[in-house]
């Protein structure tokens, strides 16, 4: 999705999808334009970047996004693991790590 010709993917496989995530949790946010892969190229990525046709921009827009979505999820424990796996995670006031 280098390419500046290129346009948002209307669809993406749920392995392609769920890899890429999976590489973004290793290494952490904020992520690289190698490590997001295909990610760029969702079309909620292009939508939020300055510059579409650029990567980027939407690399900026996809490390913009990712807090956000994390920071909502609904269950607590869930989310805390989420932040501490993606290196974004903020103690709740009262919040006890398990190991």
């Amino acid at each position: 999705m280098s390419e500046p010709d290129q346009v948002p993917l209307e669809t993406i496989e749920r392995d392609a999808l769920a890899a890429a995530v999976g590489g973004l949790l290793g290494e952490g946010l904020p992520t690289s334009v190698s490590a997001a892969g295909p990610l760029l190229g969702l079309r909620s990525i292009y939508a939020r970047a300055v510059i579409p046709a650029e990567p980027r921009s939407r690399l900026t827009a996809l490390n913009e996004l990712l807090p956000r979505l994390i920071a909502t999820m609904r269950d607590p424990d869930y989310r805390e693991a989420v932040q501490t796996l993606d290196r974004s995670w903020v103690p709740t006031p009262g919040a006890t790590p398990q190991r």
